[in-house]
């Protein structure tokens, strides 16, 4: 860890039974100069004598991911694509944000996501499906992203991507 960094890491799970448990950390680090990052890191906890307690190994060391400096939103991937596709965008910072799937005459398919993200890098899965949970045609349809951050700042964008079955 780097001087003047602060980050605060814990983890606690009260496990019945054996088996192992796979989960991802993530910190929030703020520098003295109060720049932030998010960093994250696998943690793999397994019940060894089956009896509730469990043992935890953290891993590697957290590497920081810094955080975006404008609003983005990248290509979806892949594209075209069948039966579903990726699409990742990044928020400098805590926003309210709206992705919407519309097809070529501009209706709207289905509101992927609606709702407040924290600062980053985040990404969203479309599986091809509408509103009402059916299978869309092949075609052009358009993946449009609205974000209000906290600090008032908007960003919209447009993109293109095809559905191939």
């Amino acid at each position: 860890m780097e001087p003047g960094l602060r980050t605060q890491e814990s983890f606690s799970y009260n496990g019945a039974g054996g088996g192992s448990y796979t989960f991802t950390l993530q910190v929030n680090v703020t520098d003295l100069y109060n720049q932030q990052a998010t960093a994250s890191k696998v943690i793999t906890a397994y019940n060894s004598t089956g009896g509730g307690g469990i043992e935890v190994s953290i891993g590697e060391p957290i590497a920081q991911k810094p955080l975006p400096s404008d609003f983005s939103i990248s290509q979806n991937y892949p594209n075209p694509f069948n039966p579903e596709t990726e699409i990742v965008f990044g928020l400098p910072e805590p926003a309210r944000v709206s992705i919407t799937i519309s097809d070529v005459l501009g209706r709207e398919i289905i509101t992927l996501y609606e709702g407040d993200l924290t600062a980053g890098y985040q990404q969203k899965r479309w599986n091809g499906v509408n509103v009402a949970g059916e299978k869309v045609g092949s075609g052009i349809y358009f993946y449009r992203i609205t974000a209000t951050g906290e600090s008032g700042k908007q960003f919209t964008k447009v993109l293109k991507m095809l559905l191939s079955k």
